[in-house]
């Protein structure tokens, strides 16, 4: 039986990785099973599966022996830099020796300044002076000009790029940025304006210089699902750029192309993947507008959740007295100093409330001034969740809820609907905990049916799910069913 023979894996100064000798098997586990589309036929076009290659390919190095003058020519599979870690485990497991390098290089001017950041970002720092390709999973832009500038600080000679995607995200940030930094002037790069004698500079990642010079010690991304079109990554992975340090809202999305996109930026993803916190499920009762006859669902639901003002009211008031920690008009709003203890504790990283559209948000956002609306990336009609600090209260939409990672312990579903939770980023990954709460909808029966609908989805998704009956003079009951 014959040894496996070494593999050469070797990290480009361009950030993508190289394996020599070319080995099937991990060739094999990095081609991307797609759906093509070709025209004609009946229908006018033809769809076939196919294999592909794409961001894994296979190519060809030659070298000059001029000691012998001979051509050596040697096949190589280019992987991008974030399956660096899953190739090198791969190879070990079908018994091949593994020698790594990483061809990268800092220039002079990346040296710490020796000053201290803020203890909320110690450990992000540590993360980017140690790893060269980074992706920060974050959900405002807050904190990313908050992390530009403190980098930007404690390397005080380093030339640094900041490229976002399109002219409205470069006004927005370049805002953003000069409120968290003013004492530096920024350099543009855009398709009318270039300031390259900038220290710090923003601007169109389509206009930020291609080549090998090396001359950026990093790039920024402050939105990098946004950036990482065939073009941006030609720009970004061109070696010009020593160092990539990303942001993005999600850890993962579901579009596999989208993922592999992302790993050719970043080889290290942070905050590190941790369990979902268990979540407890809070069911509680809630009066509602007496519904007159409906002549379809649609109508239904329009007058019993969206527009329900009595319904809405009791969600508002339950909202803000969770927000704004007042114990003593929560407990009397439950009936339960118990439960209420159990809210404001769950409700440290924030609270969110759920809707399922932009119309039952904006009924909200009437009883709840102040509260951030989010409904889907780049909305114009809303207020970014991403534009503020985080731990702020907000009314998002189901589908903003599966764009953004929801910083909030307390969930409150206001949608109605017969369905489960949606896939939403929730709970915050750095609760303990998360507490959903919903209602039981009991003053009509179709909206009841649904709302135990939802109660059964829960039974089977959570350990606890309790329902709470409370109002004036009547004592508190609970019911717990157990998870499956």
């Amino acid at each position: 039986m014959s040894t496996p023979c070494p593999a050469f894996l070797d990290i480009q100064r361009s950030h993508w990785a190289t394996l020599t000798p070319v080995i099937p098997a991990i060739r094999d586990a990095f081609s991307v099973d797609l759906l093509e589309f070709s025209l004609g036929g009946g229908l006018g076009h033809f769809a076939r599966r196919a294999l592909s290659d794409h961001f894994t390919s296979t190519f060809t190095r030659q070298t000059h022996d001029k000691a012998t003058g001979q051509i050596e020519s040697r096949e190589m599979l280019q992987l991008p830099v974030g399956t660096v870690g899953a190739v090198t485990a791969m190879l070990a497991k079908l018994g091949h020796p593994v020698n790594a390098a990483d061809h990268r290089v800092d220039s002079e001017r990346w040296k710490s300044s020796g000053g201290w950041p803020p203890k909320q970002f110690r450990e992000t720092i540590d993360a980017i002076e140690a790893t060269r390709a980074l992706r920060i999973v974050t959900p405002n832009d807050y904190e990313i000009a908050e992390l530009t500038k403190i980098v930007a600080r404690l390397y005080p000679n380093a030339r640094i790029a900041v490229a976002l995607p399109t002219h409205k995200r470069l006004k927005a940030f370049t805002r953003r940025l000069v409120e968290a930094f003013p004492e530096e002037p920024l350099g543009r790069f855009t398709s009318k304006l270039k300031i390259r004698d900038r220290r710090v500079s923003l601007g169109l990642i389509g206009q930020f210089p291609r080549g090998n010079s090396g001359d950026f010690d990093l790039l920024v991304l402050p939105d990098a699902e946004s950036t990482v079109s065939d073009a941006a990554l030609e720009v970004a992975t061109s070696g010009q750029y020593r160092r990539i340090l990303s942001f993005s809202r999600r850890r993962w999305t579901s579009d596999g192309d989208l993922n592999r996109r992302l790993q050719v930026i970043a080889e290290v993803v942070v905050p590190p993947e941790r369990p979902v916190p268990p979540v407890t499920a809070l069911i509680l009762n809630t009066p509602g507008t007496a519904v007159g006859s409906c002549s379809d669902a649609f109508e239904l639901k329009r007058a019993s959740i969206w527009f329900n003002a009595k319904r809405n009211a009791r969600i508002a008031a339950l909202a803000k007295a969770i927000a704004s920690k007042k114990r003593k008009s929560l407990a009397a709003l439950l009936d339960s100093k118990e439960v209420a203890d159990e809210l404001l504790t769950a409700a440290v990283p924030g609270v969110a409330i759920l809707v399922e559209t932009p119309v039952h948000a904006r009924e909200l956002a009437q009883l709840l001034p102040g509260w951030v609306l989010w409904a889907a990336w780049e909305s114009d009609d809303f207020d970014s969740v991403f534009n503020r600090p985080a731990g702020c209260d907000a009314i998002v939409t189901e589908l903003g809820g599966m764009e953004t990672a929801l910083h909030a312990g307390v969930l409150i579903r206001a949608t109605g609907t017969p369905w489960p939770l949606p896939k939403i980023n929730w709970p915050w990954w750095q609760s303990k905990s998360g507490l959903l709460v919903d209602f039981a909808d009991g003053f009509h029966p179709a909206v009841a049916r649904h709302a135990q609908s939802r109660i059964r989805h829960y039974a089977g998704a959570y350990e606890s799910v309790r329902c709470w009956e409370a109002g004036p003079r009547k004592r508190l009951e609970h019911q717990d069913h157990a998870g499956t």
